[in-house]
């Protein structure tokens, strides 16, 4: 399910990468402090303080053997859908996509 989880967080990254133009550059970086406190922002926002705090209390012990983990992700993974998901261009500003 975690991998699951973690696809889909991806999947949704890219998607507003694409849907608002995002121009991303290996040289630019946020400083660690605003993604910290941007990323606590948007918890907060999503859920209640509560369960915020839960959110971020999870145990992190899948990701002990990460190269175990993206072997799994790998395994399960579609390479055209992915591809289709990433590289597609946006539609245009006036147009819905259905899920």
């Amino acid at each position: 399910m975690r991998i699951r989880l973690e696809t889909d967080a991806v999947l949704l990254i890219l998607s507003h990468v694409r849907a608002h133009n995002v121009q991303m550059s290996p040289q630019t970086y946020l400083p660690e402090e605003t993604v910290v406190r941007r990323g606590l922002e948007a918890l907060m926002a999503a859920l209640v303080p509560m369960e915020t705090a839960r959110f971020l209390s999870l145990p992190r012990a899948c990701y002990a053997d990460y190269v175990q983990w993206h072997r799994q992700w790998q395994a399960q993974l579609d390479p055209q859908q992915f591809f289709d998901d990433v590289f597609t261009p946006p539609p245009p500003p006036d147009q819905t996509v259905e899920p």
